[in-house]
This record gives structure tokens, sequence and C-alpha cells, in this order.
């Protein structure tokens, strides 16, 4: 595919940003939850993201049917208002450095201020205002990779889950995280200064 120089400098500034990767919420009964779906989403979106892109790792796509992505990427769009529909916050500032300009990110689910403070302090230039977000977004981001990132999704769901934004179920071969993991996850989540509910939805 070849891109006219205008639509190609277009698509460099659309990708120029924090691209969240959207939970695919269940419910109880192991199909997908939509009003959540949309709630997770519109709440990022709210809290100033400009580009959604469903089903990737963190949206479980290996797990969904055919019928469900589709629907995962209606939905996207649809609580974007049309907005918009890798490399994670770990990596973010060293990937910067080397000449990217945006990155993908599950913690923006969670987090939506700490990724976009990330992305704007790169813009700016201001490298120690990056590596502070890095900083504070560490011990959240190694929970999602170890274990060879085995609880990559896990971890986020169970995060919303403690928010009261949806059910931390998640679909084979995903498992829920174990108490001390979801203990940590409490511990973070209150160390950013969330509103932990400790539900589960």
């Amino acid at each position: 595919m070849t891109l006219d120089p205008g639509s190609a400098d277009q698509l460099r500034s659309t990708l120029a940003t924090v691209a969240a990767v959207p939970v695919t919420p269940f419910g109880p009964d192991g199909q997908v939850d939509w009003e959540a779906h949309d709630r997770v989403i519109r709440r990022m979106v709210d809290a100033g993201v400009r580009l959604v892109t469903p089903n990737g790792n963190t949206g479980e796509f290996y797990a969904l049917t055919a019928a469900e992505a589709r629907r995962a990427t209606e939905s996207a769009v649809a609580a974007t208002a049309g907005s918009g529909a890798g490399l994670a916050e770990l990596t973010a500032p060293a990937c910067w450095t080397a000449g990217a300009r945006g990155f993908t990110s599950g913690l923006v689910n969670v987090a939506p201020a700490l990724s976009l403070s990330m992305v704007e302090s790169l813009r700016g230039g201001d490298m120690a205002g990056a590596m502070k977000a890095w900083e504070d977004c560490r011990a959240f981001e190694e929970l999602r990779a170890a274990d060879s990132s085995a609880n990559n999704v896990s971890v986020v769901k169970e995060a919303l889950a403690q928010l009261g934004l949806c059910r931390p179920d998640v679909r084979p071969p995903s498992h829920r995280v174990p108490e001390e993991v979801r203990t940590q996850i409490t511990e973070i989540l209150e160390s950013w200064g969330l509103p932990v509910s400790g539900q589960d939805r």
C-alpha cells in the first residue's frame, strides 16, 4: 500500500499518541458485557484518549468469535464518536528517543491520566516527567509482564473490577490472578489515588 505524502503525514499525526487497547469485559455467563465495554472506553475518551484500537491483546482477541470482534469494533467506534479506533509504557521513553512518536497501552484502561501524562511529557521533551510517569506505572506493568506476560490481561481486568468498571473474568487461556497479585493491584491503585471499591461486578 502506498500513501500520498499528505495521507502519510495525517496517519503519522494520528498515531503519535497513546493508542488505547481496551479490555473486552465478560459477564458471569462468559458472554461479552457490552455495557461495561462502552463504560471502559468512554472513561478513557473522557480522560482525553483519542485513539482506541479494539481487538488487541488486552482485548483478548484470541478468545473472541468473529461476531464478537466485529461488535467490539462497532462498540469502540460508537463510544469514541468516530474519533479513532507493542510499545507500552515500560519501553516508551527509550523508544521515543529512537524515533517512536506514540505507544500502545493496556494501562490506559485503568489509569488514562498516567498514560497521557507520559506521552505529553515525551512530546514536550520533558524526559524527567516521562521517567516519573514510567516509575509510577512500573510496578503495574511488571505485574502484567511477569511469567512471560501470562497475567497481562488478567491484571488489567482485576484493576478495572476493583475500580467497579467491569468484572475480572477472562477467557482461556487466561486465568484470574491469585490473591497475592490482587493485593498488589489494590496497593498500586491506592498509590495512584484511584477509588478502589473492592467489588467484583
